[in-house]
Order: C-alpha cells, then structure tokens, then sequence
C-alpha cells in the first residue's frame, strides 16, 4: 500500500509499504513489514506529464511565429541571423538556409551600411529600437523599403519585428511629384495667362482674330462688366464675351447668357464675389485662387484681370479631377501610416501578451524540479503553470481565428439553437467573477424557450455574446451590467436585436467605429491597464458579419457602454430564405451599367465580373434607354448622372414615366446634400466615386440577388 507521512522537519513523503505473514511449523509468529521513500518517483512522474503539456505549448508558440504576416529576425551579438520565420524567408525571396549564417550587413545595400550598423549598435546598448526605416537587398539585388522594431532578448539575441513600407513610400513619392507638378503647371498656367491676356487685348478689336484665339484656348474665358449703383457701388455684373471651352466647361450657351447679369444665371452668387472681381476691374489687381462651384459641382482654377476699366476677365480650368486624386493620395498615405502604427503596436502587445505567460510557464516549471519543494508550493506552481498555458492557448486562438476571417476561411455551422438556453449558461458562467467584482449581472429573455429555438451558429453566437460580457466586466468597476435580447422587425424581416449594458468606463463617441478595427483598442492606455489582445471586438464583428448581422455601440465617457448586435431571426419552424426575389425578376440575367468614362466602366466591370451577370455598357444616357427597351434581361441600372447626349438623370426619369419597374442605382462624383436629395425622388439609390466594392456589392444585393455577396 501507498500512503504520505510528515516528518520531524516538516516535509510531506510519499511511502511504499509491504506487510507479509511469518510462520513456524505452521504457526503464526507475526507479520514482517518493510517500508520505502517513492517521493522522487512520484515527482518524476508528476513532472513528465507536465512536460508533455509544456511542450503542447511551445509547438502553439512557434506555429503563432512561423505563421505570422510579419516578418521576424533573430540576430547575435556578431549581427549573425539564427532564426528567421517563413514570411521573413518570403520577404526577401531567400530560403531559410540561405538566411541563417549571413549577417546584418550581407543584407543592406551599401547605401544603408552605415546607418544600419550603427542602429544594431543602438539596439545592443539600449535595448530596444522603434520605426527604423531603411532598405533591404533581395535575393535578386534590388531593394525594399522596409520599417522595423527591435528589441533585447537576452544578453546574446536580438529580435526584430520587420514590415514591407515600398507601397507607402510609392504613394508618399507619388504624392510629392504630384505637387510639385502641380506648382510647375500652376507657374507655367500664369506666366502663360498674362502672355495670352496681352495677346487678347492687342486683337480685341478684330472679331475673326479674336475668335481665332479663342478657338484654340483650352481654358474657359469670360469678359464681364461691372455693374454700379447710383452711389457707385459695384451691385452686379453681366457677360459680355465667352469662349467655347466656357461652354463646354460650365454647360452654359452664349445665346443663353451673353448681356445678361450674372445673378439671373447663377442666382446663388454671393455678395463678396461681386466685390471682388469690381476691385478687379477698377484696380487692375490681379486674383488668383482655386474654389468649389456648387452650382457647376466642380473645382476651378481662376485668374481674374482688367482688360480696361470697370471690365474683368475670367480664366479657368477644371481642376475636379486633380482635388480627388489628390485627396485620394493623402488619404491613401494616412491610411498606410494608421496601418503601419496599428501593426507596431498590435506585435509590441502581443509579444507583451505571448512572454507574460511564457514567462510564468517556463519559471514555474524550473521550480518543480527542486526535489525539496513542499507539496503544498508544488501544487500551486502546477496550477499557476495551468493557467498560463490556457491564457497562451486563447492567446494563440484570438490570431488564428482572426487570421480564418480574414483570409475568408471562416464558416458557419447551422444548427437549432435555444438562445434562452445560451443566456443562462453564460449567466452562471460569469456570475461567480461578477460576484467577485462586486458587480451586479442580469439576464433578459423575451421569447419562450420555442420561440427562442432559431436556425443559427451557436459557437459563434456564444463567442460574440462571451467578448462582450467580457469586456463589460473588465471595464466595470461597480454598479452593474445586463445582457439579453428582442425581437424587432425591419423592412418587412425579423431580426434577434442582442444587447450588452454596462456602467463602466464608457467610450469617446470617435472611437465607436474604431474599436471594431483589427488590432485596436479604445486608448493606448487601455491595454497598459486591463490588458488583452485588442482582437475580441474585430472577432465578434467578423463573426456578425458571416451572420448577416450587424453589430455597434452607444457610450460616454464614465457613463457606461451599450453594445447591440442583430442577426436573421428564423425560427427552426420556418425555412430560411436565402433572398427576397420574386422567381420571374431572378431569371433576369444582366446589369447595365451607364457610364461615359471608359476607365471607370471598365473599373466596375473589374468589381462585378464575378457576380455571375452580364454586363452590359451604355455610353450615355439615350443608349441606356435603348438597351432597356430592347434588352428584357436587365434587372438593374448603374447610372453615372453626368454624360453627353442625355444626362442620367433625364435618362432616369423618362425610363420611370414609361413604368419600368426596374431598380437605378446613381452614380457621381460628389454627394451634395441637396443633390442626394433631388435624386432620391428618382433613383431607387444613390453610391459617391470612388466606388467602393462591399458598398456598391451591399447597395446591388438589396435589390437583385449576388452571388459573391452571398459567398
């Protein structure tokens, strides 16, 4: 048999003893003991099945690194690399054989040389880096922009987390040859004006030379004349002269306007411009400035000047173009640095997050193998070890699961669902820490058992509803915190409308989008106070996404959080219905897409060719109303509003007189708020350039069904 005993020192010993009878001539004398100490044998095998669990965790660790989207080194203290994970290997087209044994500088173009060695010098002194730039060599020679962190490991290793930044700095390039295009065009434009002005006013008397000119001007033109009050103030003033590229331009006829006062065309012009251009004209001062037309919907580049008195003149040119590209590079460029920054924080977290409980696994277990621990201390260093491994392993699950959704292999399992049943479970899960806390939690149902029973995803439904109970008690403090759900119904579908309250910390109203990004938390300090991976919010709106649901938050500062979430009510007593079309209109195959812009035709092209429709293109929109009259497969429009021939609009509005059921979609540049309303009479919706795929893809699939929306 096997018992313990406590010795005269205090120390708990685990003893074998065997008992065996003593007999002489058949008698019995007596029972003959021995006794022997197993103690190191039992921490021999406590020990190997720790072993195996340890070693279960370090195989999820390296899978965590080799699999990660960022690049990582390991140097010495020579500069020599001793790992490098696969995306590292892939980032510079080398295998990892070829990799390990070279040295920091075998990888830098000489350009780089110095800077580079001086910042591992840096490294080995102080002990970390943050958002060095520099270049790499590939395999091939050529070279990349690349942004790295780097930090002490030990006394003899180096880790450095690396990312690719040439995209970023093609776009920061882009940008600044752009603008300085731009400045070289914007001289050339003026020093080109004042030649051309000098060139009107010298044939300004002749009317064949003066036409002359302004066939082969590229600019608007338009001479004006001021007009005054009896008192002498300037009040308004009328065209006299204007080319054709004014016509073109602004849509505006010379037979229309020329002799009439500006404010009978384009009663909207304000005051001040009229005392502007009459400085003008009375001063011969020259303006110049670039400003947005509501009236044209367009950006202009203006020079102003006074041919004689009381007469100025107008050259333009339409820069609309040029403002969105720009405006297009400068987000492009603050999106790439949020990226950059985001990044760098979310490995700085995590390796913060992943060596915590490292930390605890591998200390713990190198106590375990002292032979005179207590058994008291031994047992509370196997379950701090435990728990470790299982704060590692959830650590390990948030980047896979993340990594699933976005690479779009995540999936859903439908099954009957009792979600009366999911709020209960989760109560008395989190009840006990709530107690803890000294936090009051309510659940709320209000459908019976069968009514609650739908066809859904139950690990996922579980998971979102975990996050957010979680997070709810991380951020309370006191008070309480209440989840549960309704029933609601929109546009004619039922919905489960979840909610998570609490009186916590709440959240600044700019960040209620925010938070659902990957990698983000509410605030910097945030993770330094409370901790976490900042993924458990990007998860659940991942997960609400494959359910289409959707999923936000109301909150102030010190007065709590209101996170809601909806998904699909379908009862299990009810087939679920994949799309809302009736089966005739589904039988139509084809989308026509009005646009007179060939790049941007063949850019929605590019966003729809895999939908599994036709596509079929209308250059304006007299053509678009042809094909609708001929063509009865068409079960959508996509129409752009400004085209030759006939405009989108008008083109809109006789396809509706003629009753032709069919949904239109506009499409334009600018999305003015008395624009989006003046079409919403006629189009069944309306989507700004640049379009955007999951909004024009989510705008389309409300009215016809999409078979990569549903994917």
């Amino acid at each position: 048999m096997q018992f313990r005993i406590v010795t005269r020192q205090g120390e708990i010993k685990h003893i074998n003893l065997c008992a065996n009878p003593v007999f002489i001539e058949n008698n019995f004398l007596g029972i003959r003991t021995s006794a022997r100490d197993i103690t190191e044998q039992k921490d021999f095998l406590r020990l190997q099945e720790f072993n195996i669990v340890l070693k279960k965790s370090e195989e999820r660790f390296r899978t965590y690194i080799e699999s990660s989207p960022t690049a990582i080194f390991i140097v010495n203290n020579e500069g020599k690399y001793i790992f490098v994970n696969k995306t590292a290997c892939k980032l510079l087209n080398y295998s990892a054989k070829e990799l390990l044994g070279k040295f920091i500088y075998n990888l830098l173009p000489e350009s780089e040389l110095k800077t580079g060695l001086k910042s591992f010098e840096q490294l080995k002194t102080v002990g970390e880096t943050h958002n060095v730039e520099s270049k790499l060599l590939l395999k091939e020679g050529s070279t990349i922009d690349i942004i790295l962190d780097g930090k002490k490991i030990s006394d003899n290793e180096y880790i450095a987390f690396v990312k690719d930044i040439s995209e970023r700095k093609n776009i920061e390039n882009k940008l600044k040859e752009q603008n300085e295009e731009y400045a070289a065009l914007n001289e050339e434009y003026i020093a080109s004006n004042e030649e051309l002005n000098r060139s009107i006013l010298a044939s300004a008397r002749t009317e064949s030379q003066y036409r002359l000119l302004f066939e082969n001007m590229q600019q608007g033109f338009a001479l004006h004349e001021i007009l005054f009050d009896e008192k002498g103030k300037a009040i308004d003033y009328r065209f006299v002269l204007i080319n054709k590229a004014f016509e073109k331009i602004t849509g505006l006829e010379a037979s229309s306007i020329l002799g009439k006062r500006v404010k009978e065309i384009l009663p909207s012009t304000e005051d001040v411009w009229i005392r502007n251009y009459a400085k003008v004209a009375t001063t011969g001062e020259v303006l110049q400035f670039e400003n947005y037309s509501q009236e044209f919907d367009k950006y202009f580049s203006v020079i102003a000047y006074s041919p004689e008195k009381n007469y100025f003149a107008v050259v333009f040119t339409d820069v609309t173009q040029n403002k969105i590209y720009q405006r297009e590079l400068v987000a492009a460029k603050e999106q790439a640095e949020e990226n950059d920054k985001l990044k760098t924080a979310f490995l700085q977290n995590m390796s913060h997050e992943i060596r915590t409980p490292m930390n605890a696994i591998i200390g713990f277990s190198s106590m375990l193998e002292k032979p005179d621990l207590l058994l008291e201390k031994r047992l509370n260093f196997t379950k701090i070890i435990q728990s470790s491994s299982q704060q590692l392993l959830s650590i390990v699950n948030d980047i896979l699961t993340i990594s699933s959704i976005e690479t779009k292999q995540e999936k859903l399992t439908l099954e009957e669902v009792c979600i009366n049943n999911i709020l209960l479970e989760l109560l008395a899960i989190f009840n006990i820490q709530s107690q803890n806390q000294n936090v009051s939690l309510y659940a709320k149902q209000q459908l019976s058992d069968k009514e609650s029973t739908i066809n859904t995803d139950r690990t996922k439904i579980t998971q979102i509803l975990t996050n957010l109970i979680s997070n709810a008690l991380k951020f309370t403090h006191e008070g309480k915190i209440e989840f549960g759900y309704f029933l609601i119904e929109e546009e004619n579908e039922k919905y489960l409308k979840f909610y998570v309250k609490d009186s916590g910390i709440g959240i600044e109203k700019t960040l209620h989008k925010k938070i659902f990004d990957r990698f983000r938390q509410a605030d910097i300090t945030v993770n330094k106070r409370y901790g976490g991976t900042g993924l458990g919010l990007s998860i659940s709106k991942g997960f609400i996404d494959l359910l289409n649901g959707k999923i936000w938050v109301e909150s102030e500062p010190n007065k709590g959080s209101s996170f809601f979430f909806t998904i699909p009510y379908y009862p299990v007593n009810e087939k679920i219905i994949e799309n809302s079309q009736d089966s005739d209109f589904c039988k139509k195959n084809s989308i026509l897409i009005a646009e007179d812009e060939e790049y941007n035709y063949l850019y929605i092209e590019e966003l729809l060719i895999e939908t599994g429709y036709t596509l079929l293109h209308a250059k304006n929109g007299k053509e678009a109303i042809e094909f609708i009259e001929q063509d009865s497969s068409i079960c959508l429009v996509l129409m752009d509003i400004k085209m030759p021939i006939m405009d989108g609009y008008t083109s809109t509005k006789l396809i509706k007189e003629k009753n032709l059921a069919i949904p239109i979609i506009a499409q334009s540049a600018y999305a003015l708020e008395h624009e989006i309303k003046k079409y919403k009479g006629i189009f069944n919706d309306y989507i700004t350039k640049p379009i955007q795929k999951d909004l024009l893809i989510k705008k389309i699939s409300q009215y016809i069904p999409i078979s990569e929306f549903d994917k």
